[in-house]
């Protein structure tokens, strides 16, 4: 006869099967299974609409049904006690993946700290389950707070392993920040209200800002120690080189890139004043990507007026050391549309734009076309607006109204 007990023993195998299947299936053959009882997921799920479909197609190896059920695109409509095995689940998968599988790891950690976040909102579950574990021992007040910080907790996890492993730049804290920078997706998930995502969201924006001052302090050490030994221009390209790896390894932080321009731009004056246009390169090679980033999130929200004129003067720098024509207009042109009013900027664009006009009518010999005569007069006409008082300027006129002479006597 098949009893009831024989059902539920049945039921509960079948379970811990699917786990061990799922576990295998995400986390790979060596990483120690969870507990026995993180079958419980699989046994909510069961009661879920639509759950025991889905396990039976797991058992038989098909899993696709049961991830459209444990991974829904929000989380906020799942059974409390169902969040709370996914967000212990989940966690412990991402530990497992860490060493060998960064991308899958994140994804597992922001399935986690989503599901904490539904918890924190809900309340009810986790204050009555920290009622029930720690029965007098904490007051109303503890255990009301305890149940709001579910997911503070867990982002303050990943603040203290990206700070603890700043100086080295380690793997794990490069994993944590990556987690952190994209800790909107959790929220997203959750699908938690507007002024929960916010606090989360400038948590985690604080932990990383956090983590990228501790790895900026040594190599500012470094840079003050240099400078204080007068060798500061032969050790920079290298210290800035570790800066540049300090930005990667902090998801590209604005502060690094802050940090990097400020640094920099007084050491690049020094050699630019002196033409050292091959110790200029080097120097300035390593940060270049920053600048970009910086560059780019400045034309982006111009609220960001303060680093503006400084990350055009790197613009400039590289104007003055570049030998291509193109590329010279290039950054001048974005020199001047991050700061217009950038003194430097203008002089070297309406610098290079006279070197256009002077190589367009030079380009086909004695007698440019009227084409090109146009495009040439244009640029000056330009490059006389940008800076008036252009040394080369007057020249340039002159050359290319000779020019537009002798195009019209050829004509005749």
């Amino acid at each position: 006869m098949w009893r009831q007990e024989d059902e539920a023993l049945f039921e509960r195998l079948e379970n811990e099967t699917v786990l061990e299947r799922l576990w295998r299936l995400q986390a790979g053959d060596t990483a120690p299974p969870p507990h026995p009882r993180a079958a419980g997921m699989i046994r909510l799920l069961r009661g879920a609409p639509g759950g025991e479909p889905a396990i039976n197609e797991a058992l038989a190896g098909r899993f696709e049904p049961l991830f459209a059920r444990l991974l829904p695109a929000r989380l906020n409509d799942q059974p409390p006690e169902l969040l709370h095995h996914i967000a212990l689940y989940y966690a412990r998968l991402a530990d497992a993946l860490a060493a060998t599988s960064p991308e899958p790891a994140i994804h597992a950690r922001i399935q986690a700290l989503a599901a904490w976040i539904v918890l924190g909102e809900e309340k009810k579950y986790l204050r009555t389950l920290a009622a029930a574990i720690a029965g007098s021992a904490l007051s109303d007040e503890d255990i009301e707070r305890a149940a709001s910080n579910a997911a503070i907790e867990s982002i303050d996890d990943l603040a203290r392993i990206a700070r603890e492993g700043a100086n080295e730049l380690t793997e794990p804290s490069a994993l944590a920040l990556a987690t952190l920078s994209r800790i909107q997706d959790a929220c997203r998930i959750a699908a938690c209200a507007p002024a929960t995502a916010q606090n989360i969201a400038r948590r985690a924006e604080r932990a990383r800002a956090v983590a990228a001052e501790e790895a900026i302090a040594p190599i500012q050490e470094a840079l003050s120690e240099a400078a204080a030994r007068g060798d500061i221009l032969a050790k920079a390209p290298d210290l800035f080189l570790r800066l540049a790896s300090a930005w990667k390894w902090a998801c590209e932080e604005e502060a690094v890139e802050a940090f990097a321009i400020e640094q920099i731009t007084p050491l690049a004056w020094d050699i630019q004043r002196e033409s050292r246009w091959d110790q200029l390169r080097r120097l300035l090679s390593p940060i270049f990507p920053l600048v970009e980033r910086l560059a780019y999130r400045i034309e982006s929200d111009p609220t960001r007026i303060a680093y503006a004129g400084p990350c055009a003067q790197i613009y400039v720098f590289r104007v003055e050391m570049e030998n291509d024509l193109e590329q010279r207009l290039a950054y001048g042109e974005r020199a001047v549309k991050l700061c217009p009013s950038h003194r430097n900027g203008r002089l070297v664009l309406a610098s290079a734009l006279c070197d256009k006009a002077v190589k367009l009518i030079t380009a086909t010999g004695w007698a440019a076309t009227p084409g090109a005569l146009d495009t040439a007069e244009a640029l000056v006409l330009r490059a006389e607006k940008l800076f008036p008082d252009l040394k080369k300027l007057e020249d340039v006129k002159k050359r290319v109204a000779e020019s537009r002479r002798l195009a019209g006597a050829h004509a005749r």
